[in-house]
């Protein structure tokens, strides 16, 4: 019985071990490809660096929009635990919040624009194959699989 016992229990330790092996190896691969569709688009030094400094500038704005949105987020929570609000107080806080997060995709729509201004007709093509779901399924941009919590909710047997 204590051999089953320790036979079960190396089993299980093997398992894992070599499990979380396996997971670490696909981060891996996902990391080193990040790059492959940079690479695809062939972009000329010019290109690059032009791309280089519309994304500093870029990342500099969502840094101020994300900030001002949790100040946001704290002073509707502020008003919560307040105790007394009203009905306008509350919806203007949140028309606030939401207003920034319009900003947020704004901004992310006119980076996407001026990068893709930059492209040859070529590089367009390639750009236009990526946003058609070049890597669906791998777990960029939109792609949300089986570990996404409303995954199941909407995707469950009926």
């Amino acid at each position: 019985m204590k051999n089953s016992v320790f036979y079960v229990v190396m089993f299980a330790m093997v398992f894992l071990l070599f499990s979380a092996d396996l997971n670490a190896q696909r981060k891996k691969i996902f990391k080193e490809d990040r790059g492959y569709f940079h690479s695809l688009l062939n972009l000329s030094e010019e290109q690059e660096s032009k791309i280089s400094k519309l994304r500093i500038e870029h990342q500099k704005n969502m840094v101020d929009l994300r900030s001002e949105l949790e100040k946001a987020k704290l002073d509707l929570r502020e008003l919560q635990t307040s105790g007394n609000y009203s009905r306008s107080e509350y919806l203007s806080a949140a028309d606030k919040i939401n207003s920034i997060h319009t900003r947020i995709s704004k901004a992310r729509a006119n980076h996407k624009m001026d990068v893709y201004e930059l492209l040859s007709n070529e590089q367009k093509k390639l750009w236009n194959e990526k946003d058609r779901g070049f890597r669906k399924g791998r777990g960029y941009g939109d792609f949300r699989g089986p570990g996404y919590y409303g995954y199941r909710f909407r995707h469950r047997a009926r």
